[in-house]
């Protein structure tokens, strides 16, 4: 296939929470975590709360540092707070 070819087709990713769970399935449970975070992140800034918090707690059930899950749940209760006072 000649590269103008490729350059013309349309470049397929996956979604983030995918990306999360192969990187959960290949044992590299740091990254999955840290994409969730992102993706919890992202639901907060669009008014999404609810999908932050069950990814969120899809990110709880992967393998952490023993001081990973206290960020996160540290985090979600930091993005709520903002959300109930009105600050981002």
């Amino acid at each position: 296939m000649s590269a103008s070819k490729r350059s013309n087709a349309p470049e397929r990713r996956l979604p983030p929470v995918d990306c999360a769970e192969h990187f959960h399935l290949a044992g590299e449970d740091s990254n999955a975590i840290a994409v969730l975070r992102s993706c919890a992140k992202r639901a907060i800034d669009i008014g999404r709360p609810s999908d932050a918090l069950a990814t969120l707690k899809r990110a709880l059930s992967f393998e952490a540092a023993d001081d990973v899950p206290l960020e996160i749940v540290e985090s979600a209760l930091g993005r709520c707070g903002s959300l109930l006072t009105g600050r981002t």
